[in-house]
């Protein structure tokens, strides 16, 4: 038998794992009558006795109609509830599978909430929008399906869904890999920064009848074996994010699932520094073009004074708050026309980074690209120039 209980699995290997308890047994649809009557021989006395078969009355038959079950299964498709993205990244596609583990074909009504946070910081207060139609930056919408491939999903011809609206049917007794996919499709605004989130949440409950856009909020039973009750029997919805907190207790002909959207971004700054080498005294020998002699420098108080000499220390750096390795760093400065640049390092790094174009100057501009730039590194560069 399937466990119902809600899990989390990695999207990929989900639907094997999810599927891994065989195959469900036939269930008898509701209204069926089923009777059962108990039939009666006996003897007076010995074994030689003549066979007195009782004769058939009502009270030897019981009978009852099969109830219909409401039992829906939900699962997030990603990998522990969690999918990081980086700003800019279309389509990010959150899948969930819905399965009607009970025995009738149910309709179905979808709702989202999203924690309104991805994009918010510098984008707008609201964070991501929902929309019904292919998302553009910083939106998302709820697209349905009854297959999904990660490797071929088309935001574009995605059949999209109004949330509340009647959004499928299922029928009862299907093979396991038989459902219905739910997928948030989110395009993520470039302006979205590192460790900004979304936590969303799916609920999705059972219509009053296939087709119909009305949540069932109620059961029906009664004491007539003969009527057809409609029970709630659906698995306690618990979340991906928190282990065992419940996000559905209760038995409600609804089910309820999470993922967590965050974005993953380097968080890349930069800074810049000058000190005087030299302040091109009467006793000092030094020499900013090619760097020899010994600069003379008044140590607290040094001045910048034409023909002297300094050292712009240049250092990008990406932050340890981020998980993201920065790529195709391009670094450009302008250095001031009352300089004359004499010299520029190659990159130097602390952590892990690879340069791409070690820094050149051309006229007054100088420029280097950075490949790599991991969390915590940071690339460093100098420009030596002269005060005209």
């Amino acid at each position: 038998m399937i466990p119902r209980h809600f899990k989390t699995l990695a999207y990929g290997t989900a639907l094997s794992a999810l599927l891994a308890g065989g195959a469900m047994a036939q269930q008898t649809a509701p209204d069926t009558t089923v009777s059962n009557t108990v039939s009666l021989t006996y003897r007076s006395g010995s074994d030689t006795a003549p066979v007195v078969e009782l004769p058939q009355v009502a009270a030897h038959t019981a009978e009852f109609k099969v109830d219909r079950k409401i039992d829906l299964l939900i699962n997030t498709l990603t990998s522990e509830g969690l999918r990081t993205a980086v700003p800019g990244e279309t389509p990010v596609v959150l899948p969930f599978f819905v399965r009607n583990l009970g025995n009738a074909t149910e309709g179905y009504i979808v709702t989202i909430e999203d924690g309104d946070s991805i994009g918010g910081v510098v984008n707008s207060p609201a964070g991501l929008t929902q929309v019904s139609a292919a998302p553009g930056p910083g939106e998302y919408a709820i697209a349905l399906a009854t297959t999904y491939d990660a490797s071929a999903f088309d935001p574009a011809s995605a059949a999209y869904y109004t949330p509340g609206d009647h959004a499928f049917d299922i029928a009862p007794n299907l093979p396991e890999e038989q459902g219905h996919y739910v997928l948030i499709v989110a395009n993520i605004p470039i302006e979205a920064v590192n460790a900004e989130a979304d936590l969303f949440t799916v609920t999705v409950a059972t219509a009053e009848e296939s087709g119909s856009s009305t949540v069932r909020t109620e059961e029906t039973r009664s004491n007539d074996p003969m009527d057809v009750n409609i029970v709630f029997a659906e698995a306690v919805s618990t979340t991906a994010q928190t282990g065992n907190a419940e996000l559905d207790p209760a038995l409600n002909g609804q089910v309820v699932a999470d993922t967590l959207l965050r974005i993953d971004a380097p968080v890349v700054t930069a800074t810049k520094e000058v000190e005087v080498i030299d302040e091109n005294l009467r006793t000092s020998d030094y020499n900013c073009e090619d760097n020899t002699g010994t600069g003379v420098v008044t140590a607290a108080e040094p001045a910048f004074l034409p023909g002297g000499c300094i050292l712009y220390t240049i250092a990008i750096s990406n932050s340890s708050d981020t998980q993201t390795t920065a790529t195709n760093i391009i670094v450009n400065d302008l250095v001031p026309e009352e300089l004359i640049i004499r010299e520029v390092s190659n990159f130097s790094f602390t952590g892990t980074g690879t340069p791409d174009t070690q820094p050149s100057a051309t006229g007054q501009q100088v420029t280097g690209t950075i490949a790599t730039l991991a969390p915590d590194a940071t690339a460093t560069f100098t420009i030596r120039a002269e005060i005209e």
